[in-house]
């Protein structure tokens, strides 16, 4: 989508299924004043029985609606299914998706025989745009003092799950309008935006509520930070652990608790050693099952969570993987307080190394397919524990018209404008000869930095970096940056974080085979 930005306008109301039409009739006349809106959401109680929908009214626009809190006599079984003419059901609990890529979930009327396994079943690693629901979350309920309106914690676990965008519900058979100031999820950088409604018919409470739905973002509002630290779903804040374990000493967490704010209490760095790093060969924990190469200095992994996907006709893997170092190291430079001298990193054989596992993956994906182009990406920071690359395939049309370029500066831009605690980033583009080389080269030896590299062949690269500060006082880092941006570039913003994305044992064990028959002809430990 192109030009403005693509929203879905959408109306949401809370029926009473005894005067069902004159509700129909409103809405259809609020769609001929107000919209037309892209979809209703009916909340709350719909249809008494089946056969009531027999004798509705001509629907004008789409409208989807759930099971309600009186369910004894409604006896549809087909979820997802047109009722009547433009008046779909979804039933109790599940995801419905629609064709513009828009999420939403449901977990409907009594609760009893849903059990905390289905909930985890339905909506584990799923990020939401709507939540319809029939109570509260007693989380905001107890915070309201309307505890009566919410009565189990399986909406709050649902909440937390997906982290929807909007969260729609009545409470009540009588319904109760409430909209309260955005929750803000801090790790996913993302607003939920709750709401009740008053049932139709009761002129003491709003029973219906219209939004527009931002299709190419998940945030609609400016200055986010303002809503920091206001989220009921989370237990008090822990201090940060961006890149590093901090510990605050019992006495202190004591005083914490008591209200003390955590900026009084000095940090202390946790060393992570080798039999502890997720990253070292020595660790006995390491998931070897993920493994593709072992050489002198580094190793070959697939990616825990990848961002890419297996697309038939093009690969049957994600393709992601992390080219890893065999020493514990947090940089590349660190090789020189380890070794206690000074030398060229990039003429190291750790980085001759790298540089050749990169060549016999560029050659192994062009191989596959000659449009892919191939992205290395890295964060290299003095307080990373572990110092890592992540390469993955994207085809080459996502490059087209500058598109890389254009969501890069857009992440910059989101970054340095709605983040105020995180470093501010500004990359340049490095230039494909000998001057550009040696720069880049310069910062690899001495600085923190963000790196990417996208190859259309082995000789043929685009690269782009960007210098980090190493003080506290230039504040956070968003390690999962060149993720976002890719995450981005390719549509798949759901999975910009890996850890939801993660697949079960057997499926990495799969991939990985499959990956080590893709790269045995390229792979120059074998030879």
């Amino acid at each position: 989508m192109t030009g403005e930005v693509a929203r879905l306008k959408l109306l949401v109301l809370n029926p009473n299924p005894t005067n069902l039409n004159k509700l129909l009739k409103q809405a259809n006349s609020l769609n001929a004043k107000n919209g037309p809106f892209d979809l209703v959401l009916l909340v709350g109680d719909t249809l008494q029985n089946s056969t009531q929908a027999k004798d509705l009214i001509s629907i004008d626009q789409k409208t989807i609606f759930v099971e309600g809190i009186n369910p004894a006599e409604f006896e549809l079984e087909d979820v997802h299914k047109e009722v009547v003419n433009n008046l779909i059901f979804l039933g109790k609990i599940g995801i419905y998706k629609l064709s513009n890529g828009v999420t939403i979930g449901y977990i409907t009327g009594n609760l009893k025989d849903i059990t905390m396994e289905k909930i985890q079943e339905t909506f584990q690693n799923e990020t939401i745009d709507i939540l319809l629901s029939y109570q509260w979350p007693s989380f905001i309920s107890k915070e309201q003092k309307l505890t009566l309106i919410a009565n189990d914690v399986k909406i709050d676990e649902v909440v937390k799950l997906t982290k929807p965008r909007y969260h729609f519900c009545c409470g009540s058979e009588n319904g109760r309008f409430f909209e309260r100031q955005p929750i803000y999820w801090k790790d996913e950088s993302r607003l939920t935006r709750f709401v009740s409604l008053g049932t139709y018919g009761n002129k003491l409470e709003r029973w219906h509520y219209a939004f527009n739905l931002n299709l190419l973002s998940e945030l609609d509002l400016e200055n986010i930070t303002q809503f920091n630290n206001n989220n009921p779903f989370l237990e008090q804040s822990k201090p940060a652990t961006i890149n590093t374990v901090e510990l605050i000493p019992t006495s202190q967490k004591r005083k914490l608790n008591d209200g003390v704010s955590s900026s009084s209490f000095k940090k202390m760095k946790q060393i992570v050693t080798p039999d502890q790093c997720f990253f070292c060969l020595s660790n006995p924990k390491i998931d070897v099952h993920m493994i593709i190469s072992i050489g002198e200095h580094c190793y070959l992994t697939i990616a825990k969570g990848p961002l890419t996907r297996p697309h038939r006709g093009l690969i049957d893997i994600s393709g992601h993987g992390i080219i890893i170092p065999i020493s514990h190291i947090p940089t590349l430079r660190s090789l020189n307080e380890k070794e206690d001298e000074t030398t060229n990193i990039t003429k190291s054989p750790l980085f001759d190394e790298i540089l050749k596992y990169k060549i016999a993956l560029i050659k192994m994906f062009k191989n596959i397919n000659s449009e892919f182009k191939i992205v290395f990406f890295e964060v290299s920071r003095l307080k990373s524990v572990h110092y890592h690359i992540q390469f993955l395939p994207i085809m080459s049309n996502f490059f087209e018209n500058d598109n890389f370029k254009k969501t890069l500066d857009q992440q910059v831009g989101r970054n340095n404008n709605l983040f105020t605690k995180n470093q501010k980033l500004d990359f340049i583009e490095i230039t494909n000869d000998n001057a550009g080389q040696e720069e880049l080269d310069n910062i690899i030896n001495n600085e923190d930095y963000i790196l990417i590299s996208i190859y259309s062949d082995v000789e043929v690269k685009n690269q782009y970096v960007c210098k980090l500060s190493g003080t506290e006082d230039s504040g956070s880092v968003d390690l999962q940056f060149p993720r976002r941006v890719f995450a981005t570039l390719i549509n798949e913003t759901k999975r910009i974080h890996w850890d939801k994305c993660k697949q079960p044992q057997a499926k990495e064990t799969k991939e990985c085979e499959l990956f080590k028959n893709y790269f045995k002809e390229f792979d120059f430990t074998l030879s």
